[in-house]
C-alpha cells in the first residue's frame, strides 16, 4: 500500500465520519483494493 493510497483511505475514513453516504465509497473502496492485491 502506497503512502498516496493510504492517504486516500485516511481521507475516505474521515469523511465517512463526517458523512454517511461516505460509507459506500468507502467500502467501494476497500474492495476494490483487495481485488488489486
Amino acid at each position: 500500500m502506497t503512502s498516496v493510497h493510504f492517504e486516500n483511505f485516511n481521507y475516505l475514513v474521515y469523511k465517512s465520519k463526517k458523512d454517511p453516504a461516505a460509507n459506500l465509497e468507502l467500502i467501494m473502496y476497500i474492495e476494490l483494493r483487495k481485488l488489486i492485491f
